[in-house]
């Protein structure tokens, strides 16, 4: 007999003393989350949904991943090159050196293009910022300028 994922998460939540689930957990759940952050989820949400619909409809999600870094490397909006600042949002990156990232961009993100595409477009969208999701739609989804 396999367990699903669901299965397991009870089990190990069943496992947990009574205290920290009252205590700890339970807590944590009714407590209101920062605007920001709602903000921010629902702008991924939503604006992931619109580049999705329209690339994966007229386009393919390669187009997507290089518009994505053509968006963090050509400088536009008076922003220059973004890709390092970005990427530094990532809690991996956080303290690396700059050859470090370099070596990192260039494996992860232009040799091996194929491979993991979307996981690859979703790192990135979500280390946008809201303003930023919203310029690389202006650019490449409306073709206006902010």
């Amino acid at each position: 007999m396999t367990l699903s994922k669901s299965d397991i998460n009870i089990n190990f939540i069943n496992r947990l003393p009574q205290d920290v689930v009252i205590n700890h957990i339970l807590p944590y759940t009714y407590r209101t989350k920062p605007k920001h952050h709602l903000s921010d989820i629902r702008s991924y949400v939503t604006d992931y949904a619109l580049i999705e619909s329209v690339y994966m409809t007229q386009l393919n999600d390669m187009i997507l991943l290089n518009d994505l870094l053509l968006f963090l490397y050509i400088p536009s909006y008076g922003i220059e090159n973004i890709f390092e600042t970005v990427l530094r949002r990532h809690i991996y990156f956080g303290n690396k050196d700059a050859e470090f990232m370099i070596n990192h961009i260039r494996l992860d993100f232009h040799r091996n293009t194929g491979v993991n595409t979307e996981r690859k477009i979703k790192i990135i969208w979500g280390l946008l910022k809201p303003y930023e999701r919203t310029n690389f739609i202006n650019k490449y989804i409306l073709e206006e300028e902010p």
